[in-house]
């Protein structure tokens, strides 16, 4: 179970921690990391999302994803560019 901090329209925390995919159900907000990675010769990565996946399967997208509970936007960027760029050079 991936969870989540809620907030409000304002990008104000509401206290609540969910469930990822209650977020909407509930009207509550979500905040999420895009990461745009270039290499030298101004190639974007790109991934293509697993024929698994509950949304999107098998489309190509950029790298992100959602900031996990009790995390800020700062960690999740850096750790899911990290994650995703390890194989790509």
């Amino acid at each position: 179970m991936e969870l989540i901090d809620g907030y409000n329209e304002n990008n104000e925390p509401t206290g609540d921690i969910v469930e990822r995919f209650e977020a909407f159900d509930k009207g509550l907000w979500k905040r999420v990391v895009s990461c745009w990675i270039l290499n030298e010769n101004g190639e974007i990565l790109m991934q293509k999302r697993a024929p698994n996946k509950k949304r999107n399967p098998n489309k190509w997208a950029k790298t992100g994803g959602q900031v996990d509970k009790r995390r800020n936007t700062r960690s999740s960027y850096k750790e899911r560019s990290k994650r995703r760029a390890w194989n790509w050079y």
